[in-house]
């Protein structure tokens, strides 16, 4: 089973100021539509619940084997992978 995790954007302060005021200016029926674009968006990243325990017990056995399988020197402290994913965005190199 493979899921997917929806990237963590990093934001400020001045950022998250400047997105209320950009949305704040929208009409009521531009604010709708970029609602259903954020939907769209997030949709794919919306784990259903499972509905039964076989399942939660499978999917840590499979979280258990990556675990068990993934060498010590493949783990970066967070602030050094953030670091990196800052630089590829910078550097283009993510896929859009």
């Amino acid at each position: 089973m493979t899921t997917m995790t929806a990237p963590t954007p990093t934001t400020t302060p001045d950022r998250y100021q400047h997105v209320l005021r950009l949305v704040d200016e929208l009409s009521p029926a531009e604010r709708l539509q970029l609602i259903a674009y954020i939907v769209k968006m997030v949709q794919p990243f919306v784990v259903e619940p499972m509905e039964d325990d076989e399942d939660d017990e499978e999917l840590i056995a499979d979280a258990m084997k990556v675990l068990e399988n993934t060498p010590d020197d493949a783990w970066i402290p967070l602030d050094e992978f953030e670091a990196e994913l800052d630089r590829a965005e910078a550097a283009g190199e993510l896929p859009r």
